[in-house]
């Protein structure tokens, strides 16, 4: 338990944050490279679609991190209308569908990365799985952190 709640609390986190914050700079490095090569009089393909990848993978991280903060969008309005113990209910059982979401997600995630291995992007020439992949990647951040949550029995 006690590892769970380190890797919950401050390995996944922390990698996320990271790497969003390295996805955010490389973006805007990426992108401003590719405006000034237009003005200059070059344009190179690859930028915007290692931009669009950056894009997808920091996409994937955000939802990671949003259901560890459990920050991500809902209707506050059931929370306000139901009584505290209906609301732990609506909450474990909210947290267990997405589990199994997750879980669905990880499985069918990991089967399309296989499958496209030998498809290649037209600008970067690198397989195709490497856009599908943050969706299992991140799909598993997301299931260490509602595994934590429903065993800690966190509130919202």
């Amino acid at each position: 338990m006690r590892f769970l709640k380190l890797v919950e609390n401050k390995i996944l986190p922390n990698i996320t944050k990271v790497f969003l914050v390295i996805s955010g700079v490389t973006i805007t490095l990426l992108i401003s490279f590719q405006i000034i090569g237009r003005y200059v009089g070059f344009s190179y393909r690859w930028t915007q679609e290692a931009a669009r990848l950056l894009v997808i993978w920091a996409t994937f991280a955000s939802v990671s991190l949003g259901i560890k903060r459990e920050s991500l969008l809902r209707i506050n309005a059931i929370d306000e209308i139901l009584p505290d113990y209906l609301l732990a209910v609506f909450l474990f059982i909210r947290r267990i569908i997405l589990l199994l979401f997750s879980l669905v997600l990880i499985y069918y995630g990991f089967i399309s990365v296989i499958g496209r291995w030998n498809q290649y992007s037209p600008g970067l020439r690198w397989p195709m799985s490497i856009f599908i992949f943050p969706l299992p990647f991140f799909s598993v951040f997301v299931v260490i952190h509602l595994l934590y949550k429903l065993i800690k029995r966190e509130g919202n």
